[in-house]
């Protein structure tokens, strides 16, 4: 019997653990993410600036360089534009939303990030693409920052309660 009751601590410690691991993830990933993006964005204002490459083009060339999942973003939204089934703007926004669910960004992300639709949309021209991309990078460099800060803030808050739960759980039922 005793042997029991020591399994099922263990399982319990264990399990609330891995659950203190596992939102403790989401700020490591969040932060991961916005600093790929960040990385996207720069390598979409050298394809608009030098390299003048069609929009398509452009997303497929930096979904090659990122990792998941926000390559899938830029695959999306290229292939979205390829298919002409929209504008830059709604197949940028539509690609967010589809890959939203795989991403661990925050609502207020997203809403920066949608920005970049507005800025392809082509209501100047490259120069002024260019430098209204610089200011959209400035904006999700901020929010790498402030990812930093709450992964280290956050990350081992989770991690220690998620252990320390999991041994209160197995004092309490134990």
């Amino acid at each position: 019997m005793l042997f029991f009751k020591i399994a099922g601590a263990l399982l319990m410690v264990g399990a609330c653990s891995y659950a203190g691991f596992l939102l403790g993830q989401r700020f490591v990933d969040r932060h991961r993410q916005l600093t790929v993006l960040h990385m996207g964005l720069e390598i979409l204002g050298s394809e608009i600036s030098y390299m003048r490459t069609p929009l398509p083009t452009a997303f497929k060339k930096i979904s090659l360089r990122l990792e998941e999942p926000v390559a899938g973003i830029f695959i999306a939204a290229g292939r979205k534009l390829e298919k002409g089934q929209a504008y830059p703007r709604q197949a940028w926004r539509e690609a967010l939303e589809e890959k939203r669910e795989g991403t661990a960004l925050t609502r207020r992300d997203l809403h920066v990030l949608g920005q970049l639709g507005t800025v392809l949309e082509g209501d100047s021209d490259s120069t002024g693409q260019v430098r209204q991309l610089k200011l959209l990078e400035r904006e999700v460099e901020r929010l790498v920052l402030e990812a930093e800060g709450e992964r280290n803030k956050n990350v081992r808050v989770w991690r220690y309660l998620g252990l320390l739960g999991g041994l209160a759980f197995a004092i309490l039922f134990f």
